[in-house]
């Protein structure tokens, strides 16, 4: 009763009884060899031998105050000596949920790091369900539920939906699924709370990848990478990191930003600081799937129910990458909010002479922790008036105990709250908060002061654009660019740069994304456009030709 599992059961049932517990029953994490019963021929697990010990622990969890057992060992009759067990020791009324359908999966690599139960030998196949065989599984269900299971389980859930529902289908029980990998990545960043690591929780997704595994080579300077098994789980995974107190970030491509919405929302609910990096490539609908493209925008800027805003960066090139993701990281860290960091598909494969930066040189990063004078008198939305950034508590410290959550908050108490006048009142201080990050002026390049055409642009079309306005300048032609990095908010020089110039073309590799949102932000401003969608780069000749025809005309 003296273990860890059962003195948390005790502690939590003293101070919130009205919790309900479940535990885990295995004997991996107490044992040397991280196996889930007793070895013998040191890697084989003893089936039978290992039995009285599960109900042994399985009846010291429901002493403790457990509420539910969930054994996940996966011994051959393992859910009737506990149902026996318990039954015995006066727990008729404590439901078993039973790991019916464990499969042996590398997904449970980071859970069995975080709770150092990695088997020194072997593997758990001998015992765990062979991935190939979903007939199994519906076998170990029907024995499961013979033996007393309450509840079956299928483990892990996202990999085997055909089990998922073959079992739906076929048992008439209460159906538990279980997720792994990404949702251990939190319990192991939460334990990395000295100072500010970074954490990528990352789906493998051309052409993002590379940024996997290049920051998984970094292990030496503190670098925590997770491969999770769907875009949800690594934005999540991410989310849990923040939380934690690391600067976190989550990479992929327009396809998975789609998935990551819902996660994103709950970044921008709890308003914790989030680095999305989506490399934008041609989409389904065009058939390009790693092509050059610059089509997440809209998505970026609204692609997510509600009121969700959240800044908007875009590198330039392959060498303003770094200052970019340097950018993207300040402003998430330092007004507390996810921003979206879009490069794109040329970008990705794209390359330039680039010369290492002195770090000295570069702005320091102050995130806006609590202060001394809040303890024990904190509450999680507890703003700063002057940019409505709320104070960062990272778990851990005494006095400033606190929850967030996907549901909103009175922005006093930090209580759940349906009030509709604070609803509205949060959805307009996050948006405040956004617009008020101070981002620099949008420069303009060229013929800067008597141009007969501006050209407007944003993100990685910059060196053809930038060429077609230098070719047009020798040739004798007054042209400028005005490129853009901070989408949103916009530079506050925005409108006064526009509309300054008689004729104004915006050029990008969409129909027309980033001019309908020029549109929607300042008033009577109606630029030509010039649009392609091909799945490459810009043809600079191409850009000439059509830039001097909209002088000319």
């Amino acid at each position: 009763m003296n273990e860890p599992v059962q003195q948390a059961c005790k502690i939590i049932k003293e101070k919130h009884p009205e919790l309900v517990i479940i535990t885990d029953v295995c004997l991996c994490e107490y044992t040397e060899h991280g196996h889930c019963g007793v070895l013998e021929n040191g890697c084989t697990v003893n089936n039978d031998e290992t039995l009285p010990l599960l109900a042994k622990v399985a009846v010291s969890h429901a002493q403790a105050g457990a509420d539910m057992i969930a054994p996940s060992n996966m011994m051959d009759g393992y859910v009737k000596v506990i149902r026996q067990a318990l039954d015995e020791a006066g727990f008729e009324n404590i439901p078993i949920m039973a790991y019916s359908a464990k499969f042996a999966s590398a997904y449970y690599g980071p859970f069995r790091a975080a709770a150092d139960s990695t088997p020194s030998a072997g593997d758990r196949k001998g015992y765990q369900m062979d991935t190939a065989n979903s007939d199994e599984a519906l076998r170990e269900v029907a024995l499961d539920i013979e033996e007393g299971a309450d509840i079956i389980m299928v483990k892990p859930a996202l990999a085997f939906l055909d089990v998922v529902q073959r079992v739906h289908e076929t048992f008439n029980r209460p159906l538990c699924v279980y997720n792994v990998s990404g949702e251990y990545a939190m319990v192991k960043a939460a334990a990395e709370k000295a100072g500010l690591k970074l954490f990528l929780g990352s789906y493998p997704i051309t052409p993002a990848t590379d940024v996997l595994h290049e920051l998984s080579k970094h292990k030496s300077l503190g670098v925590i990478t997770v491969q999770c098994e769907d875009e949800i789980s690594g934005c999540a995974t991410a989310i849990g990191a923040s939380f934690a107190g690391a600067l976190a970030v989550t990479t992929t491509s327009g396809p998975g930003v789609c998935l990551k919405s819902e996660a994103m929302n709950l970044a921008v609910i709890t308003e914790l600081p989030l680095v999305v990096l989506d490399v934008q490539r041609g989409g389904p609908s065009t058939g390009l799937p790693t092509k050059s493209e610059q089509t997440d925008l809209l998505q970026a800027l609204f692609g997510r129910n509600g009121e969700s805003p959240m800044p908007v960066i875009a590198a330039t090139s392959p060498t303003n990458c770094f200052d970019a993701a340097y950018a993207a990281c300040k402003m998430a860290l330092e007004h507390m909010t996810p921003v979206v960091l879009l490069t794109d598909g040329f970008v990705a494969n794209g390359s330039g002479s680039w010369k290492l930066p002195n770090l000295d040189t570069y702005p320091e990063i102050k995130p806006q922790y609590v202060t001394p004078e809040m303890k024990d008198n904190y509450t999680p939305y507890k703003r700063n008036p002057e940019n409505q950034v709320r104070y960062w508590a990272v778990p851990g410290q005494e006095g400033y105990t606190h929850i967030l959550g996907g549901l909103e908050k009175d922005s006093n108490t930090g209580a759940i709250s349906t009030d509709p006048e604070n609803h509205n009142l949060m959805c307009h201080l996050r948006a405040e908060k956004v617009a008020k990050i101070a981002v620099p002026d949008v420069e303009v390049q060229g013929c800067a002061d008597d141009a007969d055409l501006l050209i407007v642009g944003f993100g990685g079309t910059y060196g053809h654009l930038y060429s077609a306005m230098e070719e047009m300048n020798k040739a004798g032609q007054k042209v400028a660019l005005a490129h853009f990095s901070y989408i949103n908010p916009l530079p506050k020089n925005t409108a006064e740069v526009l509309k300054k110039y008689k004729k104004v073309v915006v050029a990008e590799q969409n129909l027309g994304q980033f001019a309908g949102y020029l549109r929607m932000k300042i008033d009577n401003f109606t630029p030509y456009q010039f649009n392609e969608v091909k799945g490459q780069p810009f043809v600079v000749a191409e850009l000439v030709a059509a830039f001097n025809k909209l002088i000319d005309n």
